[in-house]
């Protein structure tokens, strides 16, 4: 092989590299972890291109509620960024852990690249280990709002407080006044 030969293959294989990153790759992610209390349905695209014309048909769908949720991003979703998602509430985590008798859904993802060449994948989301997993990653809402309790349990101890003192000033004020004993 010469050396021209070389560079050609060298180049071409940079080449195809370079395009296989710039592909889109959507993925479907139950979050349970970003709402507190709540599941979101998100598509997400991890690849270096567009996704275009993104949807969702479901083999085995979620149900939320009693009710299959069947009908989320069955319509073209029209692009999504690379690195970026779009979402959808589906309701509370734990409805969603105990509506799927199965404890797995599953569908197949389309979308297409800036080429319009169509892309296929299945996936499956195991929602036993939703059962088994902490609630919440973060505590900070939980936390705020125990905190704006605060301040409606300090004004019903400083009415206890005041009302306290009322009773011993009353008390205080009908007991006979004591002379110091002399020695």
């Amino acid at each position: 092989m010469t050396t021209a030969s070389i560079a050609a293959l060298v180049t071409m294989e940079t080449v195809a590299i370079h395009r296989d990153q710039m592909q889109p790759a959507v993925h479907v992610v139950l979050d349970t972890y970003s709402r507190y209390g709540l599941s979101v349905l998100r598509l997400v695209n991890t690849g270096g291109g567009v996704a275009r014309n993104v949807r969702v048909e479901w083999r085995v769908p979620l149900v939320v509620a009693g009710k299959p949720a069947d009908r989320l991003f069955c319509q073209p979703v029209p692009a999504i960024l690379p690195g970026r998602d779009t979402h959808v509430l589906v309701g509370a985590s734990h409805s969603v852990v105990t509506g799927n008798s199965d404890r797995a859904v599953s569908g197949t993802t389309f979308w297409e690249d800036s080429s319009g060449q169509q892309h296929v994948q299945t996936f499956q989301i195991d929602t036993e280990v939703l059962l088994r997993a902490l609630s919440y990653d973060n505590e900070e809402v939980r936390t705020g709002y125990e905190l704006q309790k605060i301040p409606g349990v300090l004004k019903s101890l400083k009415v206890e407080l005041v009302r306290i003192r009322q009773v011993l000033e009353e008390r205080e004020a009908a007991a006979p006044s004591r002379e110091p004993d002399s020695p």
